[in-house]
């Protein structure tokens, strides 16, 4: 009797998860038009300044160069795929755990994946892309996001003052880490690929349990599903450079793959943040010692 009770809720629990996809998609598009359209260029229009007036009256109006911009980009990120996103699929009923916040690092199937040797060598590819990245004339054109800060960092570092562009450089890890990769993972790896696998009756149940060969017919099907979010994932990056945005289709291949087989955004998020960072390194390096 106990058996029948349990399937009966988890049945209507399922109908009411399947019921709420539409509903999460079209609110997640929502997050995203807010977030593209309240930032440079776009925002132009309705903010002048680059930033709306309250968040200049919070002291940030006052910071030289683009760094309010790049603080406003920032918090925009941080809101718009991070908070918001996270209650909404509160409010839909999911648990953290079922979008993808999963920390369990001693399972090498799970968030563990990241000590292993294949994540160590995906690292190393990652780094080498930040280089490779650096060194293409429209990515450093337009990264890091803030070139006062990079001009800062290197002119610190030309004259000598090596720790305080490097503490400036590790601000901008952290910010970037915390503030930006976090959120943009969560949301693109997290909210657009698992509440996605209901929609295949006991999909989700098999992939949580991790009741699937890495190549087998419910990965197969799971990646489909995970693969959708690389519509939207790149076409965030319209307005970058064109080299950038076709990488973002074949990291999002990656990406859906990663998160899936692990069901955490962990190994996603550690990799894309390595390219970021680093590339953003590399260009600072490149502005230091050739002045770009």
């Amino acid at each position: 009797m106990k058996d029948v009770v349990n399937n009966v809720i988890r049945a209507e629990k399922s109908v009411k998860r399947l019921l709420s996809i539409p509903l999460l998609i079209a609110v997640s598009t929502l997050f995203m038009i807010s977030y593209i359209y309240l930032i440079p260029p776009l925002s132009s229009p309705i903010l002048p300044d680059g930033v709306p007036s309250w968040f200049s009256s919070l002291g940030f109006g006052s910071l030289e160069g683009d760094l309010k911009v790049y603080l406003w980009r920032f918090f925009l990120t941080f809101v718009f795929f991070g908070v918001l996103p996270f209650l909404m699929i509160v409010a839909l009923g999911y648990k953290p755990g079922e979008v993808g916040l999963r920390f369990d690092f001693r399972n090498p199937r799970g968030a563990g994946f990241v000590f292993t040797r294949t994540f160590a060598l995906i690292i190393v590819i990652a780094v080498l892309s930040g280089i490779v990245g650096s060194l293409n004339s429209s990515i450093f054109d337009y990264y890091p996001y803030s070139k006062t800060l990079a001009g800062h960092i290197a002119s610190f570092w030309r004259g000598g003052a090596f720790f305080k562009g490097l503490l400036l450089l590790v601000l901008h890890g952290l910010l970037y880490f915390f503030f930006y990769y976090v959120p943009w993972e969560f949301f693109f790896r997290g909210v657009l690929i698992f509440p996605l696998l209901e929609a295949v009756p006991g999909l989700s149940r098999s992939i949580n349990r991790g009741e699937f060969k890495p190549l087998g017919p419910l990965m197969l099907i799971a990646l489909s599903i995970a693969a959708f979010q690389i519509i939207p994932s790149t076409m965030v990056h319209v307005g970058h450079p064109f080299v950038e945005s076709l990488a973002a289709i074949v990291y999002g291949l990656y990406a859906a793959f990663i998160t899936v087989y692990t069901r955490s955004i962990v190994p996603s998020l550690l990799t894309h943040f390595t390219v970021g960072f680093f590339t953003d390194l590399f260009i600072v390096l490149r502005m230091t010692f050739f002045g770009g």
